[in-house]
């Protein structure tokens, strides 16, 4: 299907954008990778329209359950894959729009049939009509009341994958874990890290950048409170004199806590926000190794370094499971890959990607990556593991497995402890988004004996 006939001055309507993006979204493509690349083919420069389609895309993907139950209800027993996938897209963006957005649903149905466009075929524009008419009839209540299984109907009340549902109340009971998916899926409080290499945190507080900011309990970040224009257009952020950073993640450098005399270890480093903050916090002296196995990432970790005037950091691309280990470190940071379970409000096209398979799959990586690393920790050094998780067989489960392999190794309590203590294990600690308006994340903190 050829698209290319359209112009932004005639036919192009934001859902017609948000169609295109989740289309690329659904090939692979992260949410924000696939809308800067629909805005960038139709040179889209206005951030108020950028905003609305992000607004768009990022809301469909969060209800895309509940979206897609409706639309199997009018396709007479057909399947969601016998749709060609912009035409579901463009009705997920309606259903979204009549059921959620509550948009009058003649002008929901009316923008889709304005989004397939004049060039497709007549039967498609009549298709799309027909089905969305059909749409405007269903009520979403009724599908749940229909609904027996007790954890399908939880799944389409917080749009969440029924197998993290489960998870979810196995861990937490369900009353809690209500509480935890009523807020995961929601985009967390924004933060920013002031680069103290550049400015301090009272000079940066000082500045005209027309931000309305909150102090945290760590002095070199904010929350975010208001601000007039999208962050990556305030003033100071193209001078890289502040990090666009989720709180959780920047309070893992302070619980590692580098000194400038520090020899340290970053062992899945890109895209290197933990790493430059590392370096910040070690005024960029004393030593910083960071691995990263991806070439295209460690080369964005790369320009990172030098956006922040990183001086203390080596890069090196290679998988920390193979590296030869010959030096030693005084603190390691091992921040491994995982499900990103935590992060689905900002990321949300990641929960219908993630699989219970798969997060038994990672769980094997992330132990194997810990007990290679661990043998670069010096005698009395320290190794932090995070996660952006709230899977346990990825956080509790690993530190637990470790720890019983290796008896030169001990918890030591994580501070500053701002979060809840772990599960079963009081010194690590959780943060998670119906405690902290943050994103889900996991810290322990680990030391060799002497």
């Amino acid at each position: 299907m050829n698209r290319e006939w359209v112009s932004i001055k005639n036919a192009v309507n934001r859902e017609f954008i948000a169609a295109e993006s989740l289309e690329l979204i659904g090939s692979g493509l992260s949410a924000r990778q696939a809308i800067k690349k629909v805005a960038e083919k139709f040179a889209i420069s206005d951030w108020k329209t950028h905003s609305a389609v992000h607004a768009l895309v990022f809301e469909t993907l969060r209800a895309r359950n509940v979206l897609d139950r409706i639309i199997k209800e009018v396709l007479n027993n057909k399947s969601l894959k016998d749709l060609n996938p912009f035409m579901l897209n463009v009705l997920r963006v309606a259903t979204y729009q009549m059921h959620i957005q509550n948009v009058p649903a003649a002008l929901a149905t009316n923008e889709a049939v304005v989004s397939i466009g004049q060039n497709m075929e007549e039967k498609d524009k009549q298709l799309i009509n027909a089905l969305a008419r059909r749409i405007e009839k269903i009520q979403p209540s009724t599908i749940i009341e229909n609904t027996s299984d007790r954890y399908d109907v939880l799944a389409l009340e917080y749009f969440m994958p029924k197998w993290l549902v489960k998870h979810l109340i196995e861990v937490w009971g369900e009353a809690r874990a209500k509480s935890i998916m009523s807020n995961l899926g929601k985009p967390p409080k924004r933060t920013i890290r002031v680069n103290t290499l550049k400015i301090s945190p009272d000079t940066f507080l000082e500045m005209d950048h027309r931000m309305q900011l909150e102090k945290t309990p760590l002095l070199d970040v904010f929350n975010v409170v208001k601000t007039e224009v999208p962050l990556p257009r305030v003033k100071g952020y193209k001078e890289s004199l502040f990090f666009i950073q989720d709180f959780a993640s920047t309070l893992v450098s302070h619980v590692l806590k580098p000194s400038p005399e520090d020899d340290v270890l970053d062992a899945c480093a890109a895209p290197g926000g933990k790493t430059t903050h590392i370096a910040q916090l070690m005024q960029n002296r004393g030593r910083i190794v960071a691995i990263d196995i991806r070439r295209r990432r460690a080369l964005e970790l790369h320009k990172k370094l030098k956006l922040f005037t990183v001086k203390n950091t080596s890069l090196i691309i290679a998988d920390a499971n193979m590296l030869p280990l010959k030096a030693t470190f005084d603190k390691i940071l091992l921040d491994p890959p995982c499900t990103g379970s935590g992060t689905i409000g900002s990321r949300p096209e990641n929960k219908w990607r993630l699989t219970k398979r798969y997060t038994k799959w990672i769980s094997k990586l992330q132990i194997k990556l810990l007990n290679h690393v661990s043998k670069a920790v010096k005698l009395g050094g320290t190794l932090v593991y995070s996660t952006c998780s709230i899977i346990k067989n990825e956080n509790e489960d690993i530190i637990e497995k470790f720890l019983q392999n290796h008896p030169d190794f001990y918890l030591e309590r994580t501070e500053p402890f701002l979060g809840e203590p772990a599960i079963n294990m009081p010194e690590a600690q959780r943060l998670l988004p119906d405690k902290i308006n943050c994103e889900g994340f996991f810290i322990a903190k680990i030391r060799k004996k002497h």
